[in-house]
């Protein structure tokens, strides 16, 4: 019977088609969630790929602060506070500000031994070498204030009658004409102005520090000379004035000179680098009394008073 047979597959067909549609329904279903599932893990995968890569971000920072190694834009410089991070050589910007400082200093008289002024170095030299033979320092002086002669000075010290008891001695080996210059050291106090207070600050330091040196060192040549010295003694105060100049040459060369600043920053360390200089050859003649020793710690002695002299002159031109 066709017609039988076409009423009995209808309604089979008719089953069968929400069974498709609900399948249908599942497989979209299913694969959407395989869409948001996939898509979250490979976001969490990429994250944590990317901070094993790239190491972990730094952390956030107020305004006005910095993190190690870096500087905060616009700091440091002539202008503002210093920057916090380190640059090019380990020294810092230095900054502040423009300001001024004043040494705080008080006067020295240095008394030396002239031998002679010569017109040539050369010939300087010679009596230099001369002096070096009859167991006495000796220090060329460079021409200056229109004066075309190098001079030569031998033995300085700080006290007057130290000075008087030593030149006859000096006269004695030779040199009948010698006689004694009196110089001051730090006779009117200095004040530093610049783009940086915080720069200035440590160039004061440094420039106390130098005049302490001297001072310090010219007592001792004063007990040498009248024999008075005790070795332990000065020797802890020569190593007291090692560190002093070792940390004001640290303390300069951590900053970054402003342009105006870094002619007299290079003038003190060259200065700082002379005293650390002599006071070791200062420490080897306490410690082991030889005469070469001594003729070097006291003739870079004369050394130093004539170069800070010079600098003085100049910072209070």
């Amino acid at each position: 019977m066709p017609s039988g047979q076409k009423k009995s597959t209808r309604p089979r067909t008719a089953a069968r088609g929400p069974k498709g549609i609900t399948v249908f329904l599942v497989f979209l279903l299913l694969a959407v969630l395989c869409i948001t599932g996939g898509f979250a893990l490979g976001r969490y995968l990429l994250s944590t790929l990317g901070e094993n890569l790239g190491g972990t971000p730094p952390p956030s920072t107020a305004p006005g602060t910095t993190t190690p190694g870096t500087t905060t834009p616009g700091a440091g410089g002539t202008g503002g506070e210093t920057g916090g991070g380190q640059t090019g050589g380990g020294a810092l910007p230095a900054g502040g500000g423009a300001g001024s400082r004043t040494c705080q200093t008080s006067p020295l008289a240095v008394y030396s031994i002239q031998i002679g002024a010569f017109s040539s170095r050369a010939n300087a030299e010679s009596a230099v070498r001369d002096l070096a033979s009859k167991n006495l320092p000796g220090f060329v002086v460079e021409p200056s204030g229109g004066s075309t002669l190098y001079r030569v000075r031998t033995v300085a010290v700080t006290k007057r009658e130290v000075a008087d008891a030593v030149i006859a001695t000096v006269r004695s080996k030779g040199y009948p004409d010698s006689f004694l210059v009196s110089q001051t050291v730090a006779e009117t106090r200095l004040t530093l102005s610049g783009s940086s207070v915080q720069y200035l600050e440590r160039a004061v330091t440094a420039i106390e520090t130098l005049v302490s040196c001297l001072r310090i060192e010219g007592d001792i040549w004063d007990r040498y000379r009248s024999g008075t010295l005790d070795r332990a003694t000065a020797a802890t105060r020569v190593d007291s004035l090692i560190t002093a100049v070792r940390e004001a040459r640290e303390g300069l060369s951590s900053l970054q000179a402003p342009s105006d600043l870094a002619a007299l920053g290079d003038v003190l360390q060259a200065q700082l680098i002379s005293a650390s200089t002599n006071l070791q050859a200062l420490k080897s003649y306490l410690a082991g009394q030889s005469d070469a020793d001594r003729i070097a710690a006291e003739s870079s002695y004369i050394g130093l008073v004539e170069a800070f002299l010079r600098l003085e002159a100049g910072l209070g031109s």
